[in-house]
């Protein structure tokens, strides 16, 4: 609105003019630019490709996040500053060619170049670069750039292996164009033309001194299949504001054939009338063939994968045999040790003492060969899993003193443990693996000497920075004066039924699994594994692990340490019964003498069934439990006993099994059984057993 004075033919004004001018068409271009330039400046700072302007000083005016993030600064770090002072290793290789678009103005596009940036000074990245001129507001010109980072690309190619031509074809630049077309009062879609960005003419190949072709003219160049496709996705665009996403196929003038990503949207102004369409289309014809071949390597890898859980199903039937045929050799064996140990305790002449101690030490020997062997099937299958529970090192240092007394006494020799004062009194992980790998050295250091004493050290790794109040690396050493080792001898020690040479396997015997599967044992520790050796002179062999330091229940005192030392003998085993609970006869048997001869009041039961029978009748102060029986197996029969006794009563069950393998050991624990006997049963830990739970 308007309003003047009207001036009278007599002079006089007292008269006012009011005008009115309709600007509602005026409002709608406002408003249209605005979205227009809220559009591109969406498109802008959104944009998944690098974006930027430089003054004619090559100073940033303007930058996206997209390439703020390739620089690895951020967008108000850039601004005012020069490529040099952002990107100095790539500057020589921009700088020139941004001076020629502001001088020529003329645009370079598709660049290719690599190399890093200050942020990332160490790490190899490659981009695709487009340059553009661009014309001031201050009247001077500048220079726009267009930068995707297609590190990923070259190095997907490059594992590709592509022939040449599709390499040199993959690593062009799939460019982003955008599109608008106003959608007015009398508008017709198929001569409708909309406004392209430069990329779109690139993308198509189109000459932009040419013109936008029109909608119907742009069909031509999609193949049959996809124009009724385009067509219904604009007039769904059209009619009911339905956004589109399109994969679609391009022929080329020059007959090639591309793949297109192409999305539209639909602006409504405040009646929810269309107003403009506008998308974007981006060449993903790499993409495509990436996917292609994912797609084939998906196939193979399903193949893979097939073959792999065949591979599985055929290593745990492997184990399930093994596990099986220890406990078929091991139940007999049992029977066999069990009737040499009860033969050692009559009267023998000489002949037959020495013939005793054959039977005894070959027996012993096919022992740990099952052993070995299943320990190895475990590690092979990845099966062997690490137990890890609080343990005292006390208690391992005196379980391997008793362990090793018979064998040291037979040949003479000594067994001194140091064990550093130092260290704590409590520690975190898997004692019976870590007992497992010293009791090898110790077992290899009285096969390979004669004479003098064999000692084991354990003390902090000094060398070592990692020690902290909740971690220690612990080093456990075995040192023995026997024969030595070679250095050519050394390297093969490790390995899988490999010794230090062959006369010593005819010598000495063994399979050289013990080793190798000790290795193995220790990378599962995280730890490290080693020997120092010299021919004649001894050997020295160590690891070094690193163990948890328990933060609580730290003021134990040594006297709650659970020790092998055989408790103090008295006549309480007289007052102790026993209830063996076994379905081998033998074994049954055999086990029942023992226990006579170590004067416990004893019965026995066949099955789990009958041992519940007897438990209603009357009650026991032990249970020797087999685990694998008919009817009721010994872990049904154990957790079924302390459903009936809950807090009323707790009678100590003792597991036995001939399976041994790894997870034997918990798996009693589980069930509620107090402790667990591998068989074949020794005389004396079945003794020390009994009474270490019957005095508790």
């Amino acid at each position: 609105m308007r309003a003047n004075l009207y001036l009278r033919e007599n002079g006089e004004n007292d008269v006012v003019v009011v005008t009115f001018v309709n600007i509602d068409e005026l409002k709608r271009v406002q408003e249209e630019l605005r979205r227009a330039n809220s559009l591109l400046e969406n498109l802008y700072t959104t944009s998944p490709v690098g974006l930027s302007l430089h003054d004619q000083d090559l100073k940033y005016l303007r930058i996206n996040q997209a390439l703020a993030d390739i620089n690895g600064f951020s967008i108000e770090d850039h601004l005012g500053k020069t490529i040099a002072e952002i990107v100095p290793n790539l500057a020589p290789k921009i700088e020139p060619t941004l001076h020629r678009v502001i001088e020529t103005n003329r645009p370079v596009s598709n660049r290719q170049i690599h190399g890093s940036t200050s942020a990332a000074p160490n790490l190899k990245r490659y981009w695709n670069i487009s340059f553009y001129p661009v014309d001031l507001l201050n009247g001077r010109r500048g220079v726009g750039s267009v930068v995707i980072d297609i590190t990923e690309r070259i190095e997907t190619e490059a594992s590709l292996k592509e022939s040449e031509a599709n390499l040199l074809e993959a690593q062009r630049l799939a460019n982003l164009g955008n599109w608008e077309i106003e959608v007015g009062d009398n508008f017709e879609l198929d001569t409708a033309r909309a406004t392209w960005s430069a990329e779109l003419f690139y993308i198509y190949g189109l000459d932009p001194k040419k013109g936008v072709p029109t909608f119907a003219e742009l069909l031509q160049f999609h193949p049959p299949q996809d124009r009724q496709v385009i067509r219904s996705a604009f007039e769904k665009l059209l009619s009911e504001f339905t956004p589109y996403n399109l994969d679609l196929l391009y022929n080329c003038l020059n007959r090639e054939t591309r793949y297109l990503k192409s999305i539209g949207r639909a602006a409504c102004d405040e009646t929810g009338k269309v107003i403009k369409l506008y998308g974007a289309i981006m060449d993903i014809s790499d993409r495509k063939q990436i996917e292609s071949e994912l797609i084939r390597q998906n196939r193979a890898l399903e193949e893979a994968i097939a073959v792999a859980q065949a591979a599985d199903l055929a290593n745990q039937a492997k184990s399930d045999f093994l596990a099986s045929m220890s406990h078929e050799i091991r139940t007999p064996m049992n029977a066999i040790l069990s009737v040499a140990q009860l033969l050692d305790l009559t009267q023998l002449d000489t002949q037959q003492q020495s013939l005793l101690e054959t039977l005894k030490s070959n027996g012993q020997r096919l022992l740990t060969l099952i052993d070995d062997i299943l320990d190895l099937s475990k590690i092979e299958a990845k099966e062997l899993h690490l137990n890890p529970q609080e343990f005292a090192l006390a208690s391992l240092v005196d379980n391997l003193s008793n362990s090793f007394s018979p064998q040291l006494e037979q040949k003479g020799l000594e067994l001194s443990i140091d064990l550093d004062p130092a260290l704590p009194v409590w520690l975190k992980g898997d004692d019976f693996r870590l007992q497992q790998v010293l009791s090898n050295f110790i077992s290899n250091s009285i096969k390979f000497t004669e004479q003098g004493q064999i000692k084991v050290t354990i003390a902090p790794e000094k060398t070592r920075a990692e020690n902290s109040s909740t971690t220690i690396l612990i080093r456990f050493s075995v040192e023995d004066p026997g024969i030595g080792i070679s250095e050519e001898q050394q390297a093969k020690l490790f390995q899988p039924f490999t010794q230090a040479d062959n006369s010593t396997t005819r010598r000495y015997g063994g399979t050289g699994l013990g080793l190798a599967i000790c290795r193995r044992i220790v990378e599962l520790m995280n730890g490290t594994i080693g020997v120092n050796s010299d021919v004649g002179r001894g050997s020295t062999f160590w690891v070094t692990v690193p163990l948890e330091v328990p933060t609580t229940d730290r003021t134990r005192q040594e006297s709650e340490i659970t020790t092998t030392s055989k408790p103090a003998s008295d006549d309480s085993s007289q007052t102790i019964s026993i209830l063996v609970v076994e379905d081998y006869p033998d074994n049954r048997d055999l086990t029942l003498f023992m226990l006579d001869d170590l004067g416990y009041t004893t019965d026995s039961a066949d099955n789990g069934q009958e041992a519940l029978d007897k438990l209603d009748q009357q009650q026991y102060d032990v249970i020797l439990m087999d685990c694998q029986m008919p009817k009721l197996n010994g872990y049904q029969t154990t957790q079924i006993i302390r459903q009936r006794e809950e807090q009323e009563r707790h009678t100590t069950i003792i597991g036995l099994t001939a399976n041994a393998m790894s997870g034997d050991r918990q798996k009693c624990l589980d069930a509620g059984m107090d402790d667990y006997l591998s068989k074949p049963i020794d005389f004396d830990q079945l003794d020390w057993t009994i009474q270490k739970w019957c005095q508790e």
